[in-house]
């Protein structure tokens, strides 16, 4: 932030006071608005940029790929499983209708409910996972895998 600063007062930028009101430059009248300069880039700027990064993502990735994409990152176990998001799991395994059918869906969603519990709240070897890897074999030693053969 040092570095910003001294830059904006090298070459006399003017560095904004983000509680003030923005006020709006252009041919016409110079104008206050009912806006804060923080809510004007938070706003006016910020969240334009993201939801055309956002359009952008849309059109290059089908509803499909999207629900993949976040199945996959449901099922890090990082940070005592934060991640984990049961119907984004489940959306993952409709998929793949050939290889999952509605009784195996059902069957996974209770493995899962039971299986958050059981690893995420009660047994704390599962707090500091470092990958899928690491969850397979702690779920082998406690012998959870085949509570939840699912799930593995």
């Amino acid at each position: 932030m040092n570095e910003v600063s001294e830059f904006c007062i090298k070459y006399d930028i003017l560095i904004p006071k983000f509680d003030e009101f923005y006020v709006i430059c252009g041919r016409s009248r110079r104008r206050i608005v009912e806006y804060t300069i923080l809510h004007h880039y938070r706003v006016e700027v910020f969240y334009k940029i993201i939801d055309w990064q956002r359009q952008e993502l849309n059109n290059r990735f089908d509803v499909v790929t999207t629900d993949l994409l976040m199945g996959i990152d449901c099922l890090n176990p990082v940070d005592s499983l934060s991640n984990f998001e049961m119907e984004k799991i489940l959306r993952l395994a409709e998929l793949y209708p050939d290889d999952f059918d509605k009784y195996f869906i059902v069957d996974l969603r209770f493995q899962l409910e039971n299986y958050i519990v059981d690893v995420r709240d009660h047994d704390k070897k599962f707090f500091s996972l470092k990958g899928l890897s690491n969850l397979s074999k702690i779920l082998v030693d406690t012998k959870k895998h085949r509570a939840y053969p699912l799930v593995f």
